[in-house]
């Protein structure tokens, strides 16, 4: 969270991985959608989360890329959650 105290914004951050199994040009990608006061946090996080979890984005022996971030998406102030759905 900033020092304002106000939450932090939401990034949209799309990573492709591949493995030593895929075949050349190969490869699974997804979008994260971290809370973070800047892109650098914001990769950084994303990528955590890509790794983390039984059906993780990143194995241990996989390569990646951060291709795209967005944002900073401020929260919606019509929902409670402040979700941009």
């Amino acid at each position: 969270m900033s020092n304002n105290s106000q939450p932090d914004p939401e990034w949209e951050v799309g990573i492709r991985a591949w493995g030593p199994d895929d075949e050349p040009g190969e490869a699974r990608w997804d979008h994260f959608h971290p809370n973070a006061p800047d892109k650098e946090t914001a990769k950084e996080r994303a990528v955590e989360e890509a790794k983390s979890g039984l059906y993780s984005l990143i194995g241990r022996q996989d390569g990646y890329e951060v291709y795209q971030v967005a944002g900073p998406f401020e929260p919606d102030p019509t929902t409670p959650d402040g979700d941009q759905t």
